[in-house]
């Protein structure tokens, strides 16, 4: 919709819309991930009772006895990695516009756009550190359905025109060369980049370190992140390895004898 306003403004507002299916995804074909939201060791935020500790069965070495790779039995040892049309995005803008047509030596754009980017697979080649190319169980891609890494909610861009024009009624090198001068410049602001925490360790014991997130403490300090302690059923605190120091998701941590408690 555009509305004239008085003789040298012009006010337009647009939307768009776009809905994106079949994009595509990376995945391991031949990768399954032990750990399910019923079948985890818990991670605890705070240190539990001796009652729900002792009621603790599952341990680390059940779920790493688990086979995560189905096709292994007939000679698939590797990891078999393929880009699927399985991906899907969605994006809606909302765009308010302003422009001052040329006069007085003098004209303009200023633009704002809100947008929101949704998808499930923003990436599925290694080019950002910001977000995993994979999705962090092959089995369940609608859990990666978040705001892009894409998505800029709040865009502001102003493109003035000046015209320099000092010497008009001198003499041709005054005019010409001092002045006549024609000065463009464009200032933009967006919202920052978001990125997907992760925490390199393979707590749902798929086979791929590269996906799982981090867990979010909502009691923590912003912007601070912590590590995790190992426990066994005993109320013994395990010595850390290279596998047992952070987790993923809360549901999905799988790293300590009986359970973990977060810093």
């Amino acid at each position: 919709m555009q509305r004239l306003l008085g003789h040298d403004y012009t006010l337009e507002a647009r939307y768009t819309g776009t809905r994106g299916v079949h994009l595509l995804v990376q995945e391991q074909l031949n990768s399954t991930s032990a750990v399910t939201a019923s079948n985890s060791i818990p991670t605890f935020l705070s240190m539990p009772s001796p009652a729900a500790l002792s009621a603790l069965t599952l341990t680390t070495g059940a779920l790493k006895a688990i086979q995560n790779n189905p096709l292994k039995q007939y000679g698939f040892t590797n990891r078999i990695t393929a880009l699927e049309p399985e991906g899907n995005s969605k994006y809606n803008g909302l765009v308010l516009q302003v422009t001052k047509r040329y006069s007085r030596n003098f004209s303009y754009l200023a633009a704002y756009t809100w947008s929101h980017l949704t998808d499930d697979s923003t990436a599925n080649i290694n080019f950002t550190a910001l977000t995993p190319r994979r999705p962090q169980n092959f089995g369940n891609l609608s859990s990666e359905w978040a705001s892009s890494i894409l998505d800029r909610r709040h865009r502001l861009t102003i493109s003035p025109i000046f015209d320099v024009r000092p010497f008009s009624r001198h003499g041709w090198a005054l005019k010409n060369l001092v002045g006549n001068w024609n000065l463009a410049f464009t200032y933009t602001y967006e919202s920052p980049e978001y990125g997907t925490v992760q925490s390199g360790v393979d707590s749902n014991l798929n086979g791929d370190s590269a996906t799982d997130r981090a867990i979010v403490n909502p009691n923590g300090i912003s912007g601070t992140g912590s590590s995790v302690t190992g426990y066994d059923r005993n109320g013994n605190a395990v010595a850390p390895t290279s596998t047992a120091r952070d987790s993923p998701q809360t549901g999905s941590t799988t790293l300590a004898n009986a359970f973990r408690k977060m810093a």
